[in-house]
Protein backbone atom coordinates (compact mmCIF):
# COMPACT_ATOMS: atom_id res chain seq x y z
CA UNK A 1 0.00 0.00 0.00
CA UNK A 2 2.80 2.29 0.85
CA UNK A 3 4.57 1.61 -2.67
CA UNK A 4 1.01 2.82 -4.68
CA UNK A 5 0.65 5.86 -2.21
CA UNK A 6 4.60 6.57 -2.93
CA UNK A 7 4.02 5.74 -6.99
CA UNK A 8 0.72 8.22 -6.84
CA UNK A 9 2.38 10.65 -4.97
CA UNK A 10 5.40 10.86 -7.59
CA UNK A 11 2.75 10.83 -10.36
CA UNK A 12 0.84 13.90 -9.14
CA UNK A 13 4.13 15.64 -8.42
CA UNK A 14 4.73 14.74 -12.11
CA UNK A 15 1.45 15.96 -13.25
CA UNK A 16 1.79 19.65 -11.37
CA UNK A 17 5.99 19.96 -12.27
CA UNK A 18 4.35 19.25 -15.94
CA UNK A 19 1.86 21.77 -15.38
CA UNK A 20 4.27 24.46 -14.30
CA UNK A 21 6.51 23.98 -17.00
CA UNK A 22 3.97 24.13 -19.81
CA UNK A 23 2.59 27.65 -18.26
CA UNK A 24 6.30 28.76 -18.55
CA UNK A 25 6.20 28.11 -21.92
CA UNK A 26 3.46 29.39 -22.87
CA UNK A 27 3.69 32.52 -21.04
CA UNK A 28 7.19 32.98 -23.13
CA UNK A 29 5.90 32.83 -26.24
CA UNK A 30 3.74 36.14 -27.77
CA UNK A 31 2.35 36.84 -31.24
CA UNK A 32 2.99 40.58 -32.73
CA UNK A 33 -0.21 40.37 -34.43
CA UNK A 34 0.76 44.19 -35.91
CA UNK A 35 3.78 42.95 -37.46
CA UNK A 36 3.18 39.00 -38.01
CA UNK A 37 5.82 37.73 -35.71
CA UNK A 38 5.73 35.82 -33.31
CA UNK A 39 8.46 36.48 -30.68
CA UNK A 40 9.50 33.49 -27.93
CA UNK A 41 11.58 33.70 -24.33
CA UNK A 42 13.29 30.95 -23.47
CA UNK A 43 11.07 29.60 -20.53
CA UNK A 44 14.66 28.61 -17.59
CA UNK A 45 13.37 26.27 -15.15
CA UNK A 46 17.02 27.25 -13.10
CA UNK A 47 19.26 30.36 -12.90
CA UNK A 48 20.81 29.58 -16.74
CA UNK A 49 23.77 31.56 -15.57
CA UNK A 50 24.96 29.89 -12.04
CA UNK A 51 23.55 26.01 -13.96
CA UNK A 52 25.64 27.36 -17.37
CA UNK A 53 28.79 28.14 -14.90
CA UNK A 54 28.57 25.30 -13.13
CA UNK A 55 28.42 22.94 -15.78
CA UNK A 56 31.73 24.49 -17.46
CA UNK A 57 33.80 24.69 -14.52
CA UNK A 58 32.75 28.60 -13.54
CA UNK A 59 33.60 29.82 -17.01
CA UNK A 60 30.98 32.98 -18.37
CA UNK A 61 31.04 30.87 -21.47
CA UNK A 62 31.56 27.37 -23.52
CA UNK A 63 32.92 29.28 -26.69
CA UNK A 64 35.93 26.03 -26.24
CA UNK A 65 33.39 23.23 -26.26
CA UNK A 66 31.53 25.12 -29.25
CA UNK A 67 34.58 25.93 -31.02
CA UNK A 68 36.00 21.92 -30.84
CA UNK A 69 32.98 20.57 -32.65
CA UNK A 70 32.90 23.75 -35.26
CA UNK A 71 36.39 22.62 -36.03
CA UNK A 72 35.78 18.80 -36.27
CA UNK A 73 32.76 19.65 -39.03
CA UNK A 74 35.52 21.98 -40.43
CA UNK A 75 37.71 18.53 -41.50
CA UNK A 76 34.41 17.19 -43.23
CA UNK A 77 35.03 16.18 -46.89
CA UNK A 78 34.75 19.65 -48.99
CA UNK A 79 31.61 18.22 -50.69
CA UNK A 80 29.51 18.41 -47.93
CA UNK A 81 31.51 21.65 -46.82
CA UNK A 82 29.95 23.32 -49.95
CA UNK A 83 26.47 21.89 -49.51
CA UNK A 84 26.62 23.44 -45.68
CA UNK A 85 27.65 26.61 -46.96
CA UNK A 86 24.28 26.43 -49.28
CA UNK A 87 22.54 25.66 -46.42
CA UNK A 88 24.00 28.37 -44.22
CA UNK A 89 23.62 30.64 -46.84
CA UNK A 90 19.69 30.23 -47.28
CA UNK A 91 18.95 30.57 -43.36
CA UNK A 92 21.29 33.90 -43.28
CA UNK A 93 18.97 34.89 -46.50
CA UNK A 94 15.68 34.47 -45.66
CA UNK A 95 16.60 36.27 -42.03
CA UNK A 96 17.03 33.63 -39.67
CA UNK A 97 20.51 34.10 -38.62
CA UNK A 98 22.11 37.34 -38.68
CA UNK A 99 25.87 38.25 -37.62
CA UNK A 100 26.59 39.87 -34.09
CA UNK A 101 27.97 42.76 -35.90
CA UNK A 102 24.74 43.25 -37.82
CA UNK A 103 22.25 43.29 -34.59
CA UNK A 104 21.09 46.67 -33.23
CA UNK A 105 23.89 48.77 -30.57
CA UNK A 106 21.38 47.47 -28.07
CA UNK A 107 21.34 44.13 -28.71
CA UNK A 108 24.98 43.72 -29.23
CA UNK A 109 25.55 45.51 -25.52
CA UNK A 110 23.31 42.78 -23.94
CA UNK A 111 25.10 39.82 -25.72
CA UNK A 112 28.79 40.98 -25.02
CA UNK A 113 28.03 42.08 -21.63
CA UNK A 114 25.67 38.91 -20.54
CA UNK A 115 26.78 37.17 -17.55
CA UNK A 116 27.29 33.88 -19.76
CA UNK A 117 27.62 33.47 -23.24
CA UNK A 118 25.97 30.43 -24.69
CA UNK A 119 27.02 28.77 -28.11
CA UNK A 120 25.20 26.38 -29.77
CA UNK A 121 26.86 23.81 -31.16
CA UNK A 122 26.04 22.28 -34.38
CA UNK A 123 26.59 19.04 -36.51
CA UNK A 124 26.11 18.29 -39.82
CA UNK A 125 23.35 15.50 -40.18
CA UNK A 126 23.33 13.66 -43.40
CA UNK A 127 20.06 12.11 -45.18
CA UNK A 128 21.29 10.96 -48.39
CA UNK A 129 17.67 9.87 -49.69
CA UNK A 130 16.50 13.51 -48.97
CA UNK A 131 15.78 15.43 -52.31
CA UNK A 132 15.29 18.90 -51.03
CA UNK A 133 17.85 18.86 -47.97
CA UNK A 134 20.20 16.12 -48.23
CA UNK A 135 22.38 18.14 -45.59
CA UNK A 136 21.04 19.49 -42.57
CA UNK A 137 23.04 22.10 -39.70
CA UNK A 138 21.68 20.27 -36.50
CA UNK A 139 22.36 21.78 -33.50
CA UNK A 140 22.87 20.17 -30.54
CA UNK A 141 22.01 22.08 -26.89
CA UNK A 142 21.98 18.52 -24.98
CA UNK A 143 25.95 18.65 -25.04
CA UNK A 144 25.83 22.18 -23.31
CA UNK A 145 23.14 21.90 -20.36
CA UNK A 146 20.78 23.96 -22.13
CA UNK A 147 18.01 21.29 -22.69
CA UNK A 148 18.55 20.89 -18.95
CA UNK A 149 17.26 23.96 -17.49
CA UNK A 150 14.72 24.51 -20.06
CA UNK A 151 11.02 23.46 -19.59
CA UNK A 152 9.72 20.63 -21.17
CA UNK A 153 5.92 20.64 -20.50
CA UNK A 154 3.27 18.24 -21.23
CA UNK A 155 3.52 16.00 -24.12
CA UNK A 156 0.33 17.30 -26.48
CA UNK A 157 1.61 15.30 -29.47
CA UNK A 158 -0.93 13.97 -30.60
CA UNK A 159 -0.71 9.72 -31.10
CA UNK A 160 -0.29 8.23 -34.21
CA UNK A 161 -2.53 5.25 -34.16
CA UNK A 162 -4.98 7.67 -32.88
CA UNK A 163 -4.82 10.04 -36.36
CA UNK A 164 -4.81 6.44 -38.27
CA UNK A 165 -7.89 5.69 -36.42
CA UNK A 166 -9.67 9.45 -36.88
CA UNK A 167 -8.69 9.22 -40.40
CA UNK A 168 -10.57 6.05 -41.39
CA UNK A 169 -13.34 7.68 -40.17
CA UNK A 170 -13.42 10.72 -42.60
CA UNK A 171 -13.93 10.85 -46.27
CA UNK A 172 -10.92 13.21 -46.98
CA UNK A 173 -7.87 13.81 -44.70
CA UNK A 174 -5.00 16.74 -45.50
CA UNK A 175 -2.01 17.16 -44.33
CA UNK A 176 0.29 20.29 -44.24
CA UNK A 177 3.38 21.47 -43.37
CA UNK A 178 5.20 24.78 -41.79
CA UNK A 179 8.64 25.97 -43.83
CA UNK A 180 11.59 26.56 -41.76
CA UNK A 181 8.38 26.95 -38.72
CA UNK A 182 11.21 27.17 -35.66
CA UNK A 183 13.61 29.32 -37.79
CA UNK A 184 10.67 31.97 -37.68
CA UNK A 185 10.42 32.05 -34.35
CA UNK A 186 11.76 35.32 -33.31
CA UNK A 187 14.17 35.29 -29.96
CA UNK A 188 13.63 38.37 -27.43
CA UNK A 189 16.54 40.24 -26.89
CA UNK A 190 17.32 38.76 -23.14
CA UNK A 191 17.64 35.30 -25.09
CA UNK A 192 20.04 36.56 -27.66
CA UNK A 193 22.98 35.57 -25.74
CA UNK A 194 22.15 31.80 -25.26
CA UNK A 195 21.79 31.67 -29.24
CA UNK A 196 25.14 32.33 -30.25
CA UNK A 197 26.39 30.14 -33.11
CA UNK A 198 29.86 30.21 -34.67
CA UNK A 199 30.30 29.96 -38.56
CA UNK A 200 32.69 30.86 -41.11
CA UNK A 201 32.03 30.76 -44.82
CA UNK A 202 35.78 28.73 -45.26
CA UNK A 203 35.08 26.20 -42.84
CA UNK A 204 39.12 26.33 -42.30
CA UNK A 205 39.38 24.41 -38.94
CA UNK A 206 42.51 26.20 -38.56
Amino acid sequence: RCKKCSLSDRSRMMSLQEKMEQEAIEKSVSVDLENNKVYVDLPFIRDPVLALKKKHMGKDNNYGQALRIYQSQCRKPEAIKSAIRKVHKELVERGFMKKLDELSKSQQHIVKNAKFCHYMPWRTAEKPDSISTPYRMVVDASVTGLNDILAKGENNMAKINHILIRNRCRRYIWSSDISKLYNQLHLTDAALPFGLFLFNEELDPD
